[in-house]
């Protein structure tokens, strides 16, 4: 019994080691085909879900990137990134300003985009299934506010389609991307609040 036990634990960690090998190739290609991209754009929609399934609203948005640079427009709140600070404008009267998250395990649009998940996250191949694949990924630091992030992959574009956030508590964040457009010509400013046009903004940060 205990050498069938042995046997299985090998054979699973086995497994496990060529499975991470393939979830990171495929997270591989995802981000060469964005870094070769001169730029993106996207629509989103999340929902966040309890542990008991029920829906806790669901919101619609567009996004745009171009390298470490974007832009997000939920409703009227909208967030800009250069690359060097955040702006996160609520629509009407006030922006605040940040700089970015440093945590190597932080979730951030660009990120999300791109696939740049190897860093800080454990990873492997659930399913391959289909036209997509499904690759889960583990935070490192144990400390993370999540448990996993389940990303889904189109196997003809190399694009992440979809992605799952399940925090400690069991509640699911379902990030949906559609009309992924690829090289699209997008200005630098457009990833820049321009306080001028706002006279009298209240500027925080």
């Amino acid at each position: 019994m205990n050498r069938l036990l042995v046997l299985i634990g090998t054979a699973l960690l086995s497994f496990t080691q060529i499975n991470a090998q393939t979830a990171e190739s495929i997270l591989s290609k995802v981000s060469e085909k964005i870094k070769a991209s001169t730029g993106i754009t996207a629509n989103f929609t999340y929902t966040t879900v309890d542990r008991n399934n029920k829906s806790q609203g669901t919101v619609n948005g567009i996004m745009s990137l171009k390298g470490n640079k974007y832009y997000i427009k939920q409703g009227s709140n909208e967030i800009f990134f250069d690359g060097g600070s955040v702006w996160n404008f609520n629509g009407s009267d006030e922006v605040q300003i940040s700089s970015p998250l440093k945590d190597a395990s932080a979730i951030t649009p660009q990120r999300l985009v791109n696939g740049d998940f190897a860093k800080g996250f454990t990873s492997k191949l659930v399913s391959s299934a289909g036209n997509t694949y499904n690759i889960e990924l583990a935070p490192a630091d144990k400390r993370q506010s999540f448990s996993k992030i389940n990303l889904f992959i189109s196997k003809t574009t190399h694009m992440i389609t979809a992605a799952n956030v399940v925090d400690k508590n069991g509640n699911t964040t379902r990030f949906t991307l559609s009309n992924i457009k690829t090289n699209v010509s997008i200005p630098d400013s457009k990833f820049k609040f321009d306080i001028r046009k706002h006279p009298g903004i209240e500027v925080i940060g």
